[in-house]
């Protein structure tokens, strides 16, 4: 009996809820964690109670709801530990220790977007010309021959309707369904920026109010790939970094942002990649990435959905500066850089068999938006050596060189994970990788060395920019395809921050631009002044061709622009008005139109080059319709004192 009264005592002790300076306390931890509970006054609201559960689902527990001493036991023993997240702390080795990704502060401002309205110009007005072919689009015939349609699409959505199995349905969809949905999406977005906008304001509003959370695992009766694990957290994470990117011009009310912040939140906090299918399997071997191996590992805790998860996790964590999403999103991150092997490579996409070529373009892609991300934290992930050696600037070094020639990573094409459709053995030439991403080695459909550099742009234009012959951003080759594992593109970001940095090539290059169009603007100047243009007309003699003299004309030259006297007889005779001149920094003088003929009633073709800077006559050209032997005008330009008295 005394046995079972000290049990009470001590279970009543330790779960009887706690007011007051408690309270207060608790707020003040959770405060230091970064689980934001509002004001710290001693009062046990929603939002008290709202952090207090994601603390707990970032812990993989559940909250009871009620704040007591266990709970103040857990918060205390976690502040000691402030800077990781709970699967970091889970899997502490003294490399997670000394990491410095792992310890790198959140951004203090919480835009994802430095300047919304050049990210905005570029989609609207560059991105979409790209895109050339969307007839396609709301189209589409889905796998029972149903029109994937606006309102079919937003339903696939919306309601997270994919089946757990790749060879079936649920409810009407397959996984075909579902993504080609999803990538109707993606492209509307781009040729239609508004509209879209508009549909994923109202989409992910549907999905925070919803009773019934759709977007949730649901089991199957195999152990293989489970398309609703897969596509739960890759899809979800993209649209974090759609909400986070468009921050400031989402029209919700304070409510609706809360609710639809403290929805993705939970989403992400619960997210820890550890299943596949329907069972717990062994995370990927970050200790030594060449042992994946198929039998043992799925990669998706470790590959492309891990990656872009901790990219979406890092921009909502700015977004809602939430300091715990933003170490789990670092923890993310750096559990799948630590995929990257002492050679350089980054073996879960490598190791996709015969699908590798494709699967390493995603990569640069997948390391470009991280990149992003912490560069609004002022850390460059370029310098950050992963867990064997390797710095991520190696790492897409290694990437070009795939790009060039994929066969250098056959030994790990080999393991053939996630290659079943091919078979595993990966191909011995590039060309024939080639064929199996793009059905030929047409140049047509491989990928320009313009798009990757696209693809991995701050690395390149801070490791090799000798590589970049373009001199604006704009000039760039755009991927015309945005791809499912994204809403928004890495290069769209850099596009819209780098001009907020204090230092880059593309200020380099304005600057130069600006120095090179002073020195022509200059030169251009230098010309100006008053000319003599002798005219002459080519005729049929009786025995030979001769020119006859026409006279001169006045010429003047005012920055550049040209202007004939129209006073003068020859300008009506000829019909110079027909006439246009332009004159390049060099002195170079392009004129070219039509003139009058003898009759006065018919055109003729002129083009002529020439120089300023010479006193030959200029030479005819054949432009277009016009006929290098047809000409007959021929001028010669002589520059005259600005001070004769032309009256």
């Amino acid at each position: 009996m005394k046995l079972i009264a000290y049990t009470i005592l001590f279970l009543g002790i330790f779960s009887a809820p706690l007011y007051a300076d408690n309270v207060l306390l608790a707020q003040e931890l959770l405060t230091k964690l970064g689980y934001a509970p509002g004001p710290i006054d001693g009062s046990y609201g929603k939002k008290t109670k709202y952090a207090l559960e994601n603390y707990y689902t970032a812990q993989n527990q559940q909250f009871d709801g009620q704040l007591s001493a266990n709970e103040i036991i857990a918060l205390k023993e976690s502040v000691k530990n402030p800077n990781f997240s709970y699967e970091a702390l889970e899997m502490m080795d003294e490399y997670v220790q000394q990491s410095e990704l792992l310890k790198v502060p959140m951004p203090k401002s919480n835009l994802v977007i430095k300047d919304y309205k050049r990210f905005r110009d570029y989609r609207v007005n560059h991105y979409k010309n790209n895109y050339s072919f969307t007839k396609w689009l709301w189209k589409e015939k889905g796998s029972r021959g149903q029109i994937l349609d606006k309102k079919y699409c937003y339903e696939t959505l919306a309601k997270f309707l994919m089946p757990t199995n790749s060879n079936s349905s649920y409810k009407g969809r397959t996984e075909r369904d579902f993504t080609r949905c999803q990538n109707a999406f993606l492209t509307y977005g781009v040729t239609s920026f508004d509209a879209s906008f508009k549909m994923y304001q109202k989409l992910f509003l549907e999905m925070a109010e919803s009773k019934k959370d759709h977007w949730v695992y649901r089991h199957s009766a195999n152990y293989d790939f489970n398309p609703s694990y897969y596509h739960l957290g890759g899809v979800i994470s993209t649209f974090y970094m759609y909400y986070a990117v468009n921050y400031e011009v989402f029209s919700y009310t304070k409510k609706e942002r809360t609710l639809i912040e403290s929805y993705f939140k939970k989403k992400a906090f619960s997210e820890y990649f550890k299943l596949d299918g329907d069972r717990k399997t062994a995370l990927c071997p970050i200790e030594n990435p060449m042992r994946l191996n198929k039998r043992f590992h799925k990669v998706n805790n470790c590959g492309s959905v891990r990656l872009r998860f901790a990219a979406g996790e890092l921009a909502l964590a700015i977004v809602t500066q939430d300091r715990a999403l933003w170490q789990k999103g670092l923890w993310d991150l750096d559990f799948s850089l630590s995929m990257i092997n002492d050679e350089g490579f980054f073996v879960p996409l490598s190791a996709k068999g015969c699908k590798a070529l494709g699967y390493t373009f995603d990569t640069s892609r997948l390391f470009s938006l991280n990149l992003e991300m912490l560069k609004l934290a002022n850390f460059n992930l370029l310098h950050y050596q992963s867990r064997h050696g390797k710095t991520i600037s190696q790492a897409y070094e290694m990437l070009f060189k795939q790009y060039e020639d994929i066969t250098i990573s056959n030994h790990i094409a080999k393991k053939g994970i996630g290659s079943n459709s091919c078979g595993s053995k990966p191909f011995k030439t590039h060309n024939e990788f080639v064929v199996q991403e793009f059905g030929s080695v047409d140049d047509r459909w491989v990928p320009e060395l313009g798009r990757y550099i696209n693809w991995s742009i701050r690395y390149v234009s801070e490791q090799k920019p000798e590589w970049i012959k373009k001199n604006t951003l704009r000039d760039i080759k755009t991927d015309p395809f945005i791809g499912n594992y994204h809403t928004i593109t890495a290069f769209e970001i850099y596009n819209a921050n780098i001009m907020s940095e204090p230092k880059n090539i593309w200020k380099e290059k304005r600057n130069k631009e600006k120095a090179k169009r002073k020195i022509k603007q200059e030169l251009l100047l230098s010309y100006d002044g008053n000319y003599h243009v002798y005219l002459s007309l080519k005729r049929d003699g009786i025995n030979k061709k001769i020119n006859q003299e026409l006279g001169s004309i006045k010429f003047v030259l005012n920055s550049g622009k040209a202007k004939f006297d129209k006073s003068n007889i020859l300008y009506d005779a000829l019909g110079l008005e027909g006439v246009s001149v332009s004159l390049g920094y060099d002195g170079s003088v392009t004129i070219n139109g039509f003139i009058s003929d003898e009759t006065g009633r018919n055109k003729q073709c002129v083009y002529l080059l020439g120089n300023l800077n010479s006193e030959k006559n200029f030479k005819t050209k054949s432009y277009y319709n016009c006929v290098k032997k047809g000409q007959r005008l021929q001028v010669k330009f002589i520059k005259i004192s600005d001070d004769i008295n032309w009256k």
